[in-house]
């Protein structure tokens, strides 16, 4: 394989290798900041101004390439004044004497943040000449060529760019060094540097590229490529290198023309853009001529709503492959026509390497194209700022060339040459007896030596038989410490173990998870043996799910993904077997596929899995123990009768949310499941095989502040409080969430604020607890922030578009703090659901003294005018009965100390307001709030050990003097035996 050196000699010094590919999605610079320079990864985006990556004390960023720039440590930083003006730009958010950013991308993404100033170098040789220097060559280096630089120190990030290997973003946008934005790197050599070409390239890759701040470096063109220039424009309200393009053709026959293709926002180039992304009516015209036409062409699939096909690397090469799909032709301005070739377009499918498609998306934004950067690929493009024009030329882009053409050389067989072994004649017939030669030893003495020979055999079986007893008493003594020991632990595991009570029910378990953590997951016991893994609760889902061994592109969680390969009772999802109510809803040849998305912009695919699953702590926590001999078989037994046969969803790959929460997966508890929609989840399993035993198709779910608990099976009576009143409201199961209908909602139980029929339109009200907080139609959000008023002078403030007051420790306890603002009521058909202040205020996220009304309005279609989340259900013990289609309510205190009813509402309070997620190290709740034990069961092991082995140690060297002491007795009546023999002798 033939690679490029990172930058030749011969590249302009302004020039630095990109990094990416179409299955990371981006590609990405490195930029060297501060004094002395540190390396942070930046994504190329030229639809972006914004220069930005994470900073010291950012209080939500993920795990990147780089580590967080400290500013500290930089000779050359220097804070930023609101006031001063940077190039043509001023602040446009001043805050407490900081200039703050907060910027949102089409895909979800967002960032915050605020700007600072400080020295910045750009290109990899220069960066390697730094290294290589004395301090003297630094300093020079340095001063000739850093940059001063005002780029966003980010404080909080979200979606992709939480989850992204790059650290930052590079903005190249149009409008850099405008009025509203801050000059980039680009605009700052030019101004420091006289002569320099105010031009920045792009030539992206397969497999990277490289990019070059200045001009063109031309050694890495294609010998006699022509070169071909363009205009850009720009539009008004609109940041994009947009383009005019003339017609789009095929074989030579227009197939787009210029009035469908400049319509709306018109067409741009973007280099932040993975694909080609167009409006549905452009789109399709690219789709339905996609056609391979070869002799060698598999049948079409769609993945990813992108037509696929097949390539076989054993039958040929990638160029025959490519070939037998068309050539897109873009007619530009100038009597330039860009060829959109196949061995540049195809790209590879995420999931199914062997499947190359058409990178066309449908998009409908209000432009007609976005040409990213598969448009763009082995080219290399010029944009010029000054003459406001785009250049471009054919170049090899990939510092690794086109890895397809490794593997033009077929795969050759070779057969396995046995090799067979003569048979060697063995001689079993070995003389053991030996003849006596000594015919002048008399028969006495014969006599006596055979006696001294068996005297030997005597004494020597004897000390063969007392080592035999020794060791087997050496190993009697480890056995009964091992068992000690194990018995001490289990005793004090369960002494402070009080999760799980021994009057729950046997389908119980621990739900753990906060506001702050914005989920509540429970563990489920996979597999044979069982692992854990766990998985948010979700009623407003059909799917479980949590990643496998297998993952690609999965993020780190609570748990290991799961290993397929360690299982003995594993098995896969058949396509045209019928499992409860439905069968596979997508097939690959006999496999089982899934891909979803969800509202908030996360998305999970992957295949169904099919293996024996544990429902309930107690039953893991039996199994753990099953090597405790003190353990009846027949206990051991009935923890693994327990384990049931269901499907869950292997994960390949996860976005957004998905790649970057605390537990491993999700677990489906929507009504829809077991129907002809989705295959049947661990609550459905468990009923069918419990049913006989008067086990109810009912699950329930209890969320506190912190943690909380859920049962299959029926209510958990042991955990209510005294004289419960228990009710009752049927739902309807025709949308995704269990559907109730509310019949108003009163203000402090007398004012009605809101009748039926503002209520239950579309599918009406949802209870979710896979959402965080009370989501609804903006009407019904206005209706509830106009009542929501304190009636003292606490501090008020919108923090994160919620109604906050400040919650003073110092002045009043939280119950008191609480009863200064209103209670909700929701009327249902025969009982009012008491929404009370002391369970629905909210701690903020940044600021935990204020807490909030925590309801938002959603912004799109969901379905539902009310989506009731976390926050409306904490503290009621929630039953969903689906043998009757019922949602049953208890009042209840979910979040008490190890779930035992003996803890107040104001040590929760201070223990909530002293969680402190970050990203990098979030912990569970659990591990917050310690016993003993598990405060220090390391240490308690350690010292176990060790003890064992000083007691082992101990018996050893009491064997070890006895048996001396034996020896020397033994020694000297051998003495006296050959003392006797000689005298015999004589």
């Amino acid at each position: 394989m033939f690679f490029l050196p990172l930058v030749l000699a011969v590249d302009l010094h302004h020039t630095s290798k990109l990094y990416g590919n179409s299955d990371l999605g981006y590609y990405y610079v490195n930029i060297y900041v501060g004094t002395p320079p540190v390396k942070q990864s930046v994504i190329v985006d030229t639809g972006s101004g914004l220069t930005t990556f994470p900073c010291k004390n950012c209080q939500n960023c993920g795990d990147h390439e780089d580590d967080i720039f400290n500013q500290d440590n930089s000779i050359s930083f220097n804070q930023f004044d609101c006031n001063q003006k940077v190039g043509n730009a001023k602040c446009q958010q001043c805050q407490n004497g900081q200039c703050k950013f907060g910027i949102s991308y089409a895909e979800g993404s967002s960032l915050r943040g605020y700007f600072l100033k400080d020295k910045v170098l750009f290109g990899d040789h220069l960066y390697e000449q730094y290294l290589e220097s004395d301090q003297e060559e630094q300093t020079k280096l340095l001063q000739q060529e850093q940059v001063d630089l005002l780029f966003g120190c980010t404080t909080e990030e979200t979606n992709l760019f939480y989850t992204q290997l790059a650290n930052g973003i590079f903005g190249l946008g149009v409008k850099t060094n405008s009025l509203n934005v801050f000059p980039n790197i680009v605009d700052q050599l030019k101004n420091q540097e006289p002569m320099f070409d105010f031009t920045f390239t792009l030539c992206i890759g397969r497999q990277n590229g490289y990019m070059t701040l200045g001009g063109y470096n031309f050694h890495r063109h294609i010998e006699n490529a022509p070169y071909h220039q363009i205009n850009y424009y720009l539009k008004q309200g609109f940041d994009q290198y947009s383009i005019e393009i003339k017609s789009v053709r095929l074989q030579g026959n227009e197939i787009l023309s210029s009035n469908q293709l400049n319509v709306g926002k018109g067409s741009f180039i973007d280099s932040g853009s993975t694909l080609l992304n167009a409006d549905t009516q452009i789109a399709n015209k690219f789709l339905y001529n996609f056609k391979c036409t070869g002799d060698h062409c598999s049948k079409q699939e769609q993945i990813d709503a992108l037509p696929c096909y097949k390539f076989d690397i054993k039958t040929q090469t990638f160029e025959e492959f490519s070939s037998q799909f068309p050539t897109y032709e873009f007619v530009l301005e100038n009597n330039f026509t860009m060829q959109w070739t196949p061995q540049n377009y195809l790209t590879k499918a995420l999931l199914q390497h062997d499947m190359y498609c058409l990178p066309v998306n449908r998009h409908d934004g209000g432009s007609a194209m976005i040409l990213g950067q598969v448009w763009m690929s082995n080219w290399d493009i010029a944009f010029n700022k000054s003459q406001k024009t785009i250049s471009f030329v054919q170049s090899n882009c990939s510092d690794v060339f086109d890895h397809f053409h490794d593997y033009e050389q077929l795969l050759q067989e070779g057969e396995e040459m046995e090799e067979q072994q003569s048979d060697k004649p063995i001689d079993s017939n070995i003389q053991n007896n030996q003849e006596n030669n000594q015919s002048n030893v008399s028969e006495q003495h014969k006599i006596k030596l055979q006696e001294e020979d068996q005297q030997i055999q005597n004494k020597t079986s004897k000390r063969q038989n007392q080592t035999g007893q020794n060791i087997l008493f050496i190993i009697i003594v480890l056995i009964s410490l091992g068992i000690l020991s194990r018995t001490i632990y289990v005793l004090i595991k369960r002494r402070n173990n009080k999760y799980i009570n021994s009057q729950d029910p046997i389908h119980t378990v621990i739900i753990y998870g906060n506001s702050d953590l914005g989920v509540y997951a429970a563990n489920l016991y996979v597999g044979t043996p069982p692992i854990k893994q766990s998985v948010i609760i979700d009623t407003g889902s059909s799917i479980t799910a949590f990643p496998c061994n297998k993952c690609k592109n999965c993020g780190k969680h609570e748990d290991a993904p799961y290993n397929m390969s360690l299982s003995s009772t594993l098995d896969e999802v058949k396509c045209q077997t019928q499992y409860g109510n439905t069968k596979c809803p997508r097939c690959d040849g006999d496999k089982c596929l899934f891909s979803i998305s969800y509202a908030e912009g996360s998305s999970i695919s992957g295949q169904f899995l099919i293996d024996k699953v544990l429902f309930g702590d107690k039953f893991y926590e039996d199994y753990m123990q099953i090597f405790c001999l003190i353990r009846k078989q027949e206990n051991v037994d009935f923890v693994i009768e327990q384990q049931i046969p269901s499907i869950f969803g292997c994960t390949l790959s996860e976005t957004n949310q998905f790649y970057s929460q605390y537990p491993d997966g999700i677990m489906g508890l929507s009504p829809k499941t077991n129907t002809t929609f989705a295959f049947p989840n661990i609550i459905d399993d468990i009923y069918k095989q419990e049913a006989s035993q008067d086990l109810q198709n009912v699950f329930t779910i209890c969320i506190g502040r912190i943690n909380g608990y859920m049962v299959v099976g029926g209510y958990d009576l042991s955990r209510h409080q005294p004289n419960s009143v228990y009710y009752k409201a049927p739902y309807d199961d025709s949308g995704d969430m269990y559907n109730v209908k509310i019949n108003k909602i009163i203000f402090n139980g007398v004012y009605t604020i809101l009748q039926g029929h503002e209520i239950n339109f579309s599918n009406g009200v949802g209870i979710d607890s896979g959402s965080t907080l009370f989501y609804a139609d903006y009407r019904i959000v206005n209706k509830f922030r106009q009542y929501f008023n304190m009636t003292n002078e606490s501090k008020y403030l919108e923090l994160n578009d919620m109604p906050c007051y400040y919650y003073n420790s110092s002045l009043y306890d939280f119950k008191r703090f609480a009863s200064l603002l209103p209670e909700y009521y929701f009327e249902f058909d025969r009982f009012n659901y008491t929404w009370s202040p002391v369970d629905y205020l909210t701690k903020d996220l940044d600021q935990p003294d204020y807490y909030c009304l925590p309801i938002l309005s959603y912004s799109g279609s969901l379905g539902n005018s009310i989506i009731l989340g976390q926050a409306w259900m904490r503290n009621w013990d929630i039953a969903f009965n689906k043998s009757d289609q019922t949602v049953r309510f208890v009042k209840n205190i979910c979040s008490d100390k190890k779930v035992h009813h003996d803890y107040t509402g104001e040590e929760i309070i201070k223990l909530e307001q002293g969680l402190n997620y970050t990203n990098k190290t979030r912990t569970s709740p659990k591990q917050q709030e310690q016993t003993f034990f598990e405060k220090y069961q390391l240490a308690i092991k350690i010292g176990g050990m060790l003890l064992i082995v000083l007691i082992v140690f101990i018996i050893y060297m009491i064997y070890r003097k006895r048996r001396m002491a034996n020896m020397g007795k033994k020694q000297r009546l051998d003495v006296e035996d050959i003392e006797v023999v000689q005298a015999n002798k004589v």
